[in-house]
């Protein structure tokens, strides 16, 4: 590609070598991709267990509603903040805890559960 357009960070480059000419494109939705980093503290006592978890979410491409995750053999007490999560709204399928959030998003979010 020429000098120039490098400049710009184009996603593609085309160079035609005779006219007519025609490029054929298939239009896709854009898949969104979830990575989570957790953290996890557990304070054991004699009678319980506690677990305080943060859960730093980077969500690429098209916004999302609700987030999911598994916490299994836990009994959920809070997940926060109440900013960013419908707490009435929270579900429980088995060991799958599904989180909506308050409006779409995506890029980092970071949400904190006790358990």
């Amino acid at each position: 590609m020429p000098d120039a357009l490098r400049k710009e960070n184009p996603l593609a480059g085309f160079e035609y070598y005779g006219q007519p000419y025609s490029l054929t494109v298939r239009l896709a939705p854009r898949k969104t991709r979830i990575a989570v980093a957790p953290e996890y503290v557990m304070l054991v006592e004699r009678n319980r267990v506690e677990l305080s978890g943060k859960l730093s979410y980077a969500i690429r491409g098209p916004e999302v509603t609700a987030l999911s995750v598994a916490v299994p053999g836990w009994e959920l007490d809070e997940i926060g903040p109440e900013r960013l999560v419908v707490g009435d709204g929270v579900t429980v399928e088995g060991e799958r805890v599904s989180i909506p959030l308050a409006r779409p998003t995506s890029g980092p979010v970071e949400l904190h559960i006790r358990a």
